[in-house]
């Protein structure tokens, strides 16, 4: 008797477990936590969403874009209304795929899209994740354009996503830091991105590159939605690398190489030239130019673009 009564308690809590986690996951990841990536991720998406902002050109990447790329000056110098829309490298390709479609949505007067990715992009497995933590489709009308494998792909990492423990404690961390008011992120937010922190202090000697062995292909899935969703709705798509500190691509030769063929075999238009950051400029991080430099690497980004495009203005 006593058997029975504990295999059906076990049987219940289990199931309480196996309902509840998800729910909490949910809260946890979409609704109260409040880290600064995810200020950005909202940041962003208002910008999107807001119609009267009129863009006409959107950079979609990662924190090399957002620390490199200053949208206004851009506008002022191209004559073209842009946006930085820049998340970070979690998100990865899907995330950028998930911004394109919303923002498209919104934004009637959208021609251009240029993507900045830092270079370490292709050694970036798991599509997966970066799409459901941007997933802005609740009719899910997208799925209609995945593949079976892709289908069967996302429910395995969804699975992952939804039933981790430590969202548990994500959620009753948000929980506290909301009633006791220490997770206020305000001023995360600063010149339309994450704020940078201390510059790093690093040695050129301890300078490391890819190779070609780091390059995972299925990463490489939703940049080809991309470049699909781009063609069909008549929209000029260009992919520019994100900065790195000039002496990575000395030590990365073959990678760049293998990399850049097998972005432009997704059907994208590429600016080989990568942009280099000397170690001066570098702000906190390998990959972010420091705040100073900002306006400088914008125009480096407007003149790879004019490679390629004719742009409004041409200063």
């Amino acid at each position: 008797m006593k058997s029975k009564k504990f295999t059906i308690t076990f049987i219940i809590v289990f199931l309480s477990i196996f309902l509840i986690t998800p729910v909490i996951s949910y809260f946890a990841i979409f609704k109260i936590q409040n880290f600064a990536f995810y200020q950005l991720y909202k940041y962003q998406v208002k910008k999107m969403q807001n119609p009267k902002n009129n863009y006409e050109l959107v950079f979609l990447g990662d924190s090399a874009l957002g620390n490199a790329v200053d949208a206004d000056y851009f506008t002022e110098i191209s004559g073209v209304k842009a946006a930085n829309l820049a998340l970070t490298g979690v998100y990865g390709f899907a995330g950028s795929y998930n911004f394109l479609k919303e923002t498209y949505r919104h934004q009637k007067n959208l021609k251009y899209v240029v993507l900045v990715h830092y270079p370490g992009i292709g050694s970036q497995g798991d599509p997966f994740t970066g799409y459901i933590y941007s997933f802005l489709d609740p009719d899910f009308r997208d799925l209609k354009n995945f593949s079976t494998r892709e289908k069967l792909d996302l429910l395995y990492y969804s699975y992952i996503f939804f039933f981790n423990f430590e969202n548990y404690k994500r959620f009753f961390r948000g929980i506290a830091l909301h009633y006791l008011g220490s997770g206020n992120e305000e001023g995360f937010i600063v010149s339309d991105y994450v704020k940078q922190y201390k510059k790093i202090e690093f040695d050129e000697k301890n300078a490391n590159g890819d190779s070609p062995q780091s390059i995972l292909k299925d990463g490489f899935i939703f940049l080809k939605k991309i470049a699909d969703f781009c063609q069909k709705n008549n929209l000029k798509l260009l992919f520019v690398y994100g900065t790195q500190y000039e002496k990575y691509f000395d030590l990365s030769t073959d990678y760049m190489a293998q990399l850049n063929q097998l972005i432009k075999d997704q059907n994208v238009l590429l600016e080989e030239e990568p942009v280099k950051i000397p170690l001066k400029k570098v702000g906190d991080s390998l990959n972010h130019v420091d705040i100073p430099y900002k306006k400088e690497f914008t125009k480096i980004y407007y003149d790879r673009i004019k490679n390629h495009w004719d742009l409004k203005n041409t200063p």
